[in-house]
Order: structure tokens, then C-alpha cells, then sequence
């Protein structure tokens, strides 16, 4: 446990030209914790920086740092626009973090870096989108089977529009997210606009996934609860078209074929050269109504 550690916050501003500028830092340092009866000190845990200054009516922020021993980023920007950059290290943050809690059998391990960039026109208009990368990762939690991925790439992208009253969302014209790996790929997306102002709007989306099952079950497992006796392999492909709105949920269509399918589930052992399955249904919450049918 925690026993002693500081704190120290600093804000500090200035007048240039009837123009304001800040001057800002948070540090954590020398954070002691006792466990199984060791006395541990953490010097830097983490260090912040805040430079900005006032452009007429414009905040601009000239430089927003973080520092650790497991995780840099940088940040920059105004309103308009604003970029930002990080790297991370799990492992170092999984070793500095056991010697203050205690993880079990929590694992986590791998590097990464990603970008987020934030554009906004005059008009309302708007266009948002970062990437992330991540090398040897592996985590686990508990029991359940390990993440392991060598080579990871995500990418999303959303385009839109704010009210130029408040600067709230009213429409989302496009929405990505795009995940590979270096055997499989996974992708969803809108494929028509939608109006966020209508509570009940409907969300289409259209997703896609290829890939070996094998390494889906760990990445699936730890937010599925999926048994530990199941096993699953095959080279699976999956196309659907799903609607959602706060109502109902419309699967329009979704279809799975799987080669060299080898599965052992609540207790049945399956083996196919090749299988397919076509799923449609849907559910409304007014009426509790659920139908599906398949082929």
C-alpha cells in the first residue's frame, strides 16, 4: 500500500500586449509504497507541462507535455486544430506498477505509439482521426488465454458537422475504425450519414472481418467471459450489415464462412472442411421483440 508521496501544481500567467500567456505543471514525486514488507520509491511517476496564450479571442496552446517512465506525448493546438502524439512502454509500466499493487496474474507487455489529429472549419464542419501502433503486445488477465500480437495497426477516421451556436455534434457524415494484424483484419464503418441531433437516429453499419479463429478467442475472451474449455480454429470470414438505434437493433444481414472449421463447444467436437451460416434479425426494446432467423 501507498504510505507517503507529493504532489506539486503550478499555474502561473502573464499580460503581453493585452494578451494573456500560462505557464503550467503537475508532478508527481517520490511516491513510497510497502509491499510483502519492502519499502519501494517511485522518484517520477509522471511530470506535466502546460505552455498556452491567448490569440485575440483564440486559446492557443503552444505545448502540453507528459513524461514518465512509460509514457511520453506532446500535444498542440487550438480549437480549430489540434494534433497530438504518444508512445507508451507496458512493461515498464507493469513493472513499476507492482511495486505498488498487486496485479495477480494481470500481464501486460509490448510498445506503442499513436497520433490524433482534430480539424475544424469555420462552417461547422469537421474531421477527426489518429492511428496506433502496437509491437509485441501481450495481455493477460486472470485465467483467461493470453493476447499475443506481434504486429498491431489501428486506424480511425470520423467526419462531421457542430452547430456553430454551442459547437455540439449534429451530424456525422463518415465514421471508420480499421484493425490489422499480420494474418488478420477487421473493419466497420457508416455507410450513410446520420443526424446526432434526432435521439432516435438510426446507425447503419456495415462490418467486416477476416481471420484465424484461434487468435480471435483470446482477444474476444477476457470481455466475452468465453469458457476456458472452448476451442476454436479455421480460417473464418465474416460480412454483415447491421442497423442500430437506441429502439431496435436490425441485423440486416451477417454472414460467417469458415474453412478447415475444428471447434470443441460445451462439450461437442466439430470438424468441417468448410461451413457456413446467414443470420438476419432484430429486436425492439418497446416491445421485447426478438426474431431471427438463419440458413
Amino acid at each position: 500500500h501507498i504510505t507517503a508521496g507529493e504532489l506539486n501544481f503550478e499555474l502561473t500567467s502573464s499580460r503581453n500586449d493585452a494578451n494573456l500567456s500560462w505557464q503550467g505543471r503537475l508532478e508527481t514525486t517520490n511516491l513510497v509504497a510497502v509491499s510483502q514488507g519492502r519499502e519501494h520509491t517511485w522518484e517520477a511517476p509522471i511530470r506535466m507541462t502546460l505552455a498556452a496564450h491567448q490569440d485575440g479571442d483564440t486559446a492557443v496552446v503552444d505545448r502540453l507535455s507528459c513524461e514518465s517512465s512509460f509514457l511520453q506525448l506532446a500535444a498542440a493546438g487550438t480549437a480549430e486544430r489540434f494534433d497530438a502524439q504518444a508512445t507508451c512502454n507496458l512493461d515498464r509500466l507493469a513493472e513499476e506498477l507492482r511495486r505498488f499493487v498487486d496485479l495477480g496474474d494481470t500481464q501486460m507487455a509490448g510498445e506503442g505509439q499513436a497520433r490524433l489529429s482534430w480539424n475544424r472549419l469555420a462552417d461547422g464542419r469537421f474531421t477527426s482521426g489518429g492511428d496506433c501502433q502496437l509491437t509485441n503486445l501481450r495481455l493477460a488477465f486472470g485465467d483467461s488465454p493470453a493476447w499475443n500480437e506481434q504486429h498491431l495497426v489501428a486506424r480511425a477516421e470520423v467526419r462531421g458537422a457542430l452547430t456553430l451556436e454551442d459547437w455540439k455534434l449534429s451530424r456525422v457524415d463518415f465514421a471508420s475504425i480499421e484493425v490489422n494484424t499480420a494474418e488478420d483484419h477487421f473493419q466497420a464503418g457508416l455507410t450513410k450519414p446520420v443526424d446526432y441531433s434526432d435521439p432516435q437516429a438510426v446507425w447503419p453499419l456495415d462490418v467486416r472481418c477476416r481471420g484465424e479463429l484461434a487468435k480471435w478467442r483470446p482477444r474476444l475472451a477476457p470481455w466475452l467471459g468465453l469458457p476456458d474449455e472452448w476451442e476454436t480454429a479455421g480460417q473464418c470470414q465474416l460480412m454483415a450489415s447491421v442497423s442500430y438505434s437506441p429502439r431496435a437493433v436490425d441485423i440486416v444481414q451477417a454472414q460467417l464462412k469458415i474453412d478447415r472449421l475444428a471447434a470443441y463447444v460445451a462439450g461437442l467436437r466439430i470438424e468441417e472442411p468448410s461451413a457456413e451460416l446467414t443470420v438476419q434479425g432484430n429486436w425492439q426494446q418497446r416491445s421485447e421483440e426478438r426474431r431471427v432467423g438463419k440458413e
